[in-house]
């Protein structure tokens, strides 16, 4: 099953113009303010962050995809891809055999996600909004640490998902 998330909120288009605005003011100021080195200093910080979230947030789709093929003992093996596009370049970000130690669960803070299964290790954002309105987490073990990785995906992904990873029991 293949799912692309859709950009459901202008967030990032507007802190991104914000930031813009603020290092051309910057730079503009600079030249008859006092302390010109710290105002041009604030206008290249504010122009790195636009960047990175126009990079990050604007500029880059993803694809999420799973496939569970059962092999001649019976046994069934799950494959997590989540692809990054970006115009005509796709990279596969994430490609991951996900089995009875791994669950897909609603978003919530990290906080109550490490009360729950434990100390997360490394966390991967997959969301092309900032601060989506359904999000879902994979937890999973990997080489004996947890790993999180969040999506931005429909609660109907999220649950064949879920049926596909064997063993798991239903959390979302």
């Amino acid at each position: 099953m293949v799912y692309s998330p859709k950009r459901s909120n202008k967030k990032a288009f507007w802190i991104t113009l914000a930031l813009f605005i603020i290092a051309a003011g910057c730079f503009l100021s600079s030249a008859v303010l006092p302390y010109a080195a710290v105002l041009q200093l604030a206008a290249i910080i504010c122009v790195t962050l636009g960047i990175q979230i126009t990079q990050k947030y604007l500029l880059t789709d993803y694809e999420y995809s799973f496939s569970s093929e059962t092999d001649d003992y019976g046994n069934t093996a799950t494959t997590l891809t989540v692809i990054k596009l970006q115009g005509r370049r796709s990279t596969v970000m994430c490609n991951l055999g996900v089995n009875h130690r791994c669950r897909i669960v609603a978003d919530k803070p990290i906080k109550e996600l490490e009360a729950t299964y434990g100390k997360i290790n490394f966390r991967y954002d997959f969301c092309v909004d900032i601060k989506p309105k359904k999000a879902y987490t994979v937890i999973l073990d990997f080489r004996g640490d947890k790993a999180a990785l969040k999506l931005q995906c429909d609660e109907e992904f999220a649950k064949a998902f879920s049926n596909a990873i064997p063993g798991e029991e239903e959390d979302i």
